[in-house]
């Protein structure tokens, strides 16, 4: 009886571990900021795309096998959003890598918003992976149009001469 308790007792920590630091979603963009958020996703997506608009104290979230909206459907998986104020006021506020009104994220990540004066743009996007890491903020030059993932090519099945002693 003891020594199932010591082989269990450490496979419940490490499966509790990992549901605690391994998200359900593939991102979420939380809006931790005064006014409502507009976000789109910007990497490249034939097979959909992530547009929401995100109130104030709440967020948007996508299952990071979802394909519609995470194209590598991977947690490590490379995502660039534009993040920016949905207002009718002239002053635009967006979140930012260096000079680029963009911002990167994971498949497996969370972006929180706030505001930040001190910011270009006026609102910080912290990035973190599903581990809590922050995400490199260096993008690539041009994400625009180029798919991040390979479709695998079309395989017909062999036929009868391609098969050794089919007859």
């Amino acid at each position: 009886m003891r020594n199932t308790a010591k082989v269990i007792a450490p496979l419940v920590l490490l499966l509790g571990f990992q549901a605690a630091t391994s998200p359900a979603s593939a991102y979420c963009i939380v809006n931790e900021w005064k006014r409502t958020l507009h976000v789109k996703l910007k990497t490249h997506n034939p097979l959909g795309n992530f547009h929401r608009m995100i109130k104030p104290n709440e967020e948007a979230c996508c299952e990071w096998f979802d394909r519609s909206c995470n194209p590598s459907a991977s947690r490590n998986g490379k995502l660039i959003f534009d993040i920016r104020s949905k207002s009718k006021k002239p002053r635009e506020f967006y979140c930012s890598t260096s000079l680029q009104k963009r911002v990167s994220g994971v498949g497996g990540g969370k972006i929180t918003v706030r505001d930040n004066i001190a910011q270009i743009g006026g609102l910080e996007c912290d990035s973190r992976d599903y581990l809590a890491r922050p995400v490199d903020r260096t993008l690539p030059t041009n994400n625009y149009g180029v798919p991040i993932f390979k479709v695998p090519d079309q395989v017909s099945p062999p036929t009868e001469k391609e098969i050794p002693d089919a007859k």
